[in-house]
């Protein structure tokens, strides 16, 4: 037979051992509004590549969005590993996932309509100063 004690001790373990898994992913993982702004810039930066540099055929689009991902993960004091490790979070809790990507969603509506209605480009607090790797 199995003494009480013994199975609070296993259990134990158990718990203090969950905890400091989870204390690890919690440190690796990007909180929401800071993954937000992280994954906004990525996108658009995606976006310039693809509409832009993969037009130019003297550039490299991969090395031009690997720069430009280093840069953003510069201005945003974040890395890749961290960024991928977040990304691969929040693909498991779509509750809190989708919420994010409909808040982008709605600043790209908002954006474009500011700019459609007044004709100009409105000045928002982002990261456009990134220039392209040479």
């Amino acid at each position: 037979m199995i003494k009480p004690v013994t199975i609070l001790l296993v259990v134990a373990v158990l718990l203090i051992a969950c905890n400091s898994n989870n204390k690890k992913k919690g440190n690796s993982i990007l909180k929401k509004e800071k993954m937000e702004a992280v994954l906004w810039d990525v996108l658009r930066a995606d976006a310039f590549v693809f509409t832009f540099v993969t037009k130019d055929s003297l550039k490299r689009p991969e090395a031009e969005m690997a720069a430009l991902q280093q840069k953003i993960f510069a201005v945003h004091k974040t890395n890749r590993q961290q960024f991928n490790s977040s990304m691969d979070y929040y693909r498991a809790h779509p509750d809190v996932f989708l919420p994010m990507l409909d808040s982008m969603i709605n600043r790209y509506t908002r954006d474009k309509y500011a700019t459609t209605k007044s004709g100009t480009v409105p000045k928002i607090a982002d990261t456009t100063t990134i220039k392209t790797a040479q």
